[in-house]
């Protein structure tokens, strides 16, 4: 009947629902979001750090914003974090991709920390103890922002089972040179995914847009590289004690000359000390100093080709026993099996949230949909400085598009739309050259204002100076005029006594 046969497609509609649900939870290895809270699927550290003294004393708290999103932040500053947690299922590296995403914000400057997350390798004897986990537990992949001072990062750091010698080697892609303004900018909302597929391509993005893609582990995007040098110093070659490695030397007739060594300054012979100068007032004068005509800066011999030159030493080259090379990093990649922000850092209020370690790039860019471009889109908005760029990107994006088909009206509607804002920033920007204008004629007045004070001050100061010349010329006459009065009474009395003699005499 046709009620029957309504009900089978209702059954298989649900049916095809499910099944793809099925297929979508399949694709996730984890996925946390923080709306139920941290809960007790995350365990903080209970270690001390690898040099036996620092603890991991920092804990994350739960914080809401505005919009009633959930996520954890780093609250207090100056403290070592170790947050962990065990994946849904164990990431094992086959015919599918790996995706890793999760978004960051910074509500305080950064200025020393980490921000980065450590996908920590599954032990082949059983689960890890998270209570344990610290900054030397094992990780297969290690990827996110640093930042310390004017260094900035974004991490992406696999490890590799060397197959010779099984020594784990750290294999870092390339810096990325414009990380500062990328993440560490402003105070809004980071998005950072990695993809890394079977192929043994990769490709790091930042808020959607690629940074660094290339092949896993090679030598031009990666420092160093997966494979070791074939070729190595051989340690027991040393270089020999009269082995000369100096090409040029000092020519040993060429001597300084006797009259070689002069002041490079000195005293000025055309100056002399000011009449208005005042030693109590002003210090002691000095003269000033000039460059030395006649100074002819250190003697340096000349050089010469050192005759017992032997060259540049190196030790000779054997074959590295550790080489080896790797066609499928990816599949040899260590099983993945718990999440860690393992981090140190000088500053609070590190955000992170909607973390998805996934198959399926599909199921990533719907989280990033639903959850940091809904933040970002807030963000901007409120931002002034964005929200206009925002629009007029995606204004020109709409206009070249439709450009293409339409190319006259698309030219109508640019010049209909752009004239009238044209006109409005030429506004704009005439009242702010008013307003530069009238606050360089305020600068002005005010330097002709300081210009008055300083010849005003000058003025007394010559003032206070004659003063006590004048007194001191004053005070050198009274006493002159009392020498000569001196003068004049004592040289009568000698005369009178002179006299006195004579007669005796």
């Amino acid at each position: 009947s046709k009620f029957t046969n309504m009900a089978v497609l209702e059954l298989v509609k649900v049916a095809v629902v499910v099944l793809l649900s099925a297929q979508l939870v399949e694709s996730i290895y984890f996925k946390e979001t923080f709306e139920d809270g941290i809960g007790s699927r995350w365990v903080h550290s209970k270690d001390k750090k690898s040099d036996g003294e620092a603890t991991y004393d920092g804990e994350f708290e739960l914080q809401k914003d505005s919009e009633g999103n959930s996520a954890i932040v780093a609250s207090t500053e100056s403290r070592h974090y170790a947050l962990t947690s065990q994946l849904d299922k164990v990431v094992s590296f086959g015919d599918k991709p790996l995706v890793i995403q999760y978004d960051v914000t910074y509500q305080e400057d950064a200025t020393c920390g980490g921000s980065y997350m450590k996908l920590l390798s599954q032990p082949a004897d059983g689960d890890l103890d998270l209570e344990k986990v610290n900054d030397k537990s094992g990780y297969t992949i290690m990827f996110g922002p640093d930042k310390c001072g004017a260094d900035s990062k974004l991490h992406f750091i696999f490890r590799f089972k060397n197959p010779v010698n099984n020594e784990w080697r750290e294999v870092h892609a390339h810096r990325i040179t414009d990380a500062s303004s990328l993440l560490f900018s402003d105070k809004k909302t980071h998005l950072v995914t990695l993809v890394i597929k079977p192929d043994n391509t990769f490709v790091v993005s930042v808020d959607q847009k690629q940074v660094l893609a290339g092949i896993l582990g090679a030598s031009d995007k990666f420092e160093p590289a997966l494979s070791p040098p074939k070729k190595i110093d051989d340690p027991e070659d040393k270089k020999p004690e009269d082995w000369v490695d100096e090409s040029m030397i000092n020519d040993p007739e060429d001597v300084k000359p006797e009259d070689w060594d002069k002041p490079a300054q000195i005293i000025d012979p055309e100056s002399s000390m000011p009449e208005e100068w005042d030693a109590e007032e002003d210090g002691e004068w000095e003269p000033p100093m000039i460059d030395n005509p006649e100074y002819k800066g250190e003697f340096v011999a000349k050089k010469i080709e050192n005759p017992e030159y032997k060259g540049v030493w190196s030790p000779k080259q054997i074959e590295n026993p550790a080489y080896f090379e790797e066609e499928n990093p990816f599949k040899n990649l260590a099983p993945i099996g718990a999440v860690s922000f393992e981090l140190w850092t000088t500053f609070a209020g590190i955000t992170f949230d909607n973390i998805i370690i996934t198959d399926n790039e599909e199921e990533a860019s719907a989280l990033a949909a639903e959850t940091y471009e809904a933040k970002r889109k807030l963000q901007d908005a409120s931002d002034p400085n964005t929200s206009w760029s925002a629009w007029f990107s995606e204004f020109l994006t709409s206009l070249t598009e439709f450009s293409s088909e339409n190319p006259i009206k698309a030219i109508a509607i640019g010049l209909a739309v752009l004239s009238p804002v044209a006109i409005v920033m030429f506004i704009l920007n005439g009242s702010d050259d008013e307003a530069e204008a009238a606050e360089g004629d305020a600068e002005t007045e005010g330097k002709e204002g300081d210009e008055d004070d300083e010849d005003q001050a000058k003025k007394e100061k010559a003032g206070k100076k004659k003063a006590k010349a004048e007194e001191k010329e004053e005070d050198n006459g009274e006493e002159g005029d009392a020498e000569s009065e001196e003068v004049e009474t004592t040289t009568p009395r000698r005369s009178l006594r002179s006299r006195a003699r004579k007669m005796k005499d």
